[in-house]
């Protein structure tokens, strides 16, 4: 049995599970899209509040000085 050739598949019953596939992405893609812009904004909003605590309430949560440091300077794409 002989390999289906690029246009048999594009053209054939083949192709509707690609292209059904790619559908389906593009369809999610806004709320891939929103969803990401509204977890990149969380991390944000928390690394400002975490910038808010005295030492005391570092203490509380475990953390120090310098994990509020590190963890504010890193990118609101890096969780």
């Amino acid at each position: 049995m002989d390999r289906p050739t690029h246009v048999e598949t594009i053209s054939g019953r083949g192709a509707q599970q690609p292209a059904v596939a790619l559908a389906a992405f593009l369809l999610s893609l806004p709320t891939r899209i929103a969803d990401a812009v509204f977890t990149w904004q969380e991390r944000i909003d928390e690394r400002h509040r975490l910038m808010t605590l005295d030492d005391r309430a570092l203490r509380d949560v475990g953390l120090s000085s310098a994990d509020v440091t590190r963890e504010t300077e890193k990118p609101f794409w890096t969780p």
